[in-house]
């Protein structure tokens, strides 16, 4: 999946956990820790990232940002 940061996309858990290089579950760990940008809780879908703040986070840790493939 291609995610742009000009794009409103929702993530799910397993694109967020691609984006980073990790696998859903650490992903998990890592909003339970307040490690991660902070999830919306959309009604019958659960909890979903906007794909420009997840990489303009990435972006502040240092890392690159623009079209991400995932």
């Amino acid at each position: 999946m291609a995610v742009s940061a000009k794009e409103g996309k929702l993530l799910r858990i397993d694109d967020v956990a691609e984006l980073l290089g990790t696998s859903p579950a650490q992903a998990r760990n890592m909003v339970g820790r307040g490690q991660l940008v902070k999830p919306l809780k959309v009604p019958g879908l659960g909890l979903r990232w906007r794909a420009v703040e997840l990489l303009a986070w990435i972006k502040s840790l240092g890392g690159e940002t623009g079209t991400v493939t995932a």
